[in-house]
């Protein structure tokens, strides 16, 4: 037998399975368990979603196989609510990359205990104990407050597929539409890639 160990919302279920069962038949036993309908979860094994339909033996590493224990992470699979109504208008746009929920600045993150931390913006933030199930709400941005600063009609939420510019020399937003006619010996990048280079150099 091995066992197969499920990390919910930071509590541990064990359930044990036979190599040759597919994971389906495990995933129904944990849903029972934990009294949730499995179509209501996800679950990764690996950084990956498991394949329901591979055995235990086919999704597998060598190392867990021998060692007879699997550990599974497991996450609502629910759309996301956002508190106090953000997003009625439908105004948010979810960053590519980790952000600072307070300053939207890029961040650094630290994963400990099922429990996430985010520190380090340059602005030094930093939240503790947020949960994987609340981790995305974090990662979204107001696109309506990233304007075009020269012709101020345009925000990032309303720019096709919500393609914007930053020019460093200006140190302005620049929408597609006034991102053609600018001065092309300046230094002109996609708004998200701002956080790799530095403003002044």
């Amino acid at each position: 037998m091995t066992e197969i160990e499920f990390n919910y919302e930071g509590a541990k279920i064990i359930i044990q399975g036979n190599l040759d069962e597919k994971f389906e038949e495990i995933i129904k036993r944990f849903a029972i368990k934990a009294q949730k309908s499995k179509d209501e979860l996800y679950f990764l094994y690996g950084g990956n979603l498991i394949n329901k339909e591979l055995t235990i033996k086919e999704q597998a590493s060598e190392e867990d196989i021998k060692r007879n224990k699997i550990c599974i992470l497991v996450n609502d699979n629910t759309d996301i609510e956002y508190e106090d109504n953000d997003d009625i208008n439908g105004n948010l746009i979810k960053s590519k990359y980790i952000i600072c929920p307070e300053c939207k600045e890029i961040i650094r993150i630290l994963i400990n205990d099922y429990k996430i931390t985010l520190y380090n913006c340059k602005n030094g933030h930093e939240i503790k104990n947020i949960l994987f199930k609340d981790f995305e709400k974090t990662q979204y941005e107001d696109g309506t407050k990233i304007k075009c600063e020269v012709c101020n009609a345009v925000d990032k939420k309303t720019s096709y597929n919500n393609i914007f510019y930053k020019c460093f020399e200006y140190k302005k937003n620049l929408c597609p539409l006034c991102k053609t006619p600018h001065d092309k010996t300046h230094n002109i990048i996609e708004y998200d890639e701002k956080y790799f280079l530095c403003d002044t150099h």
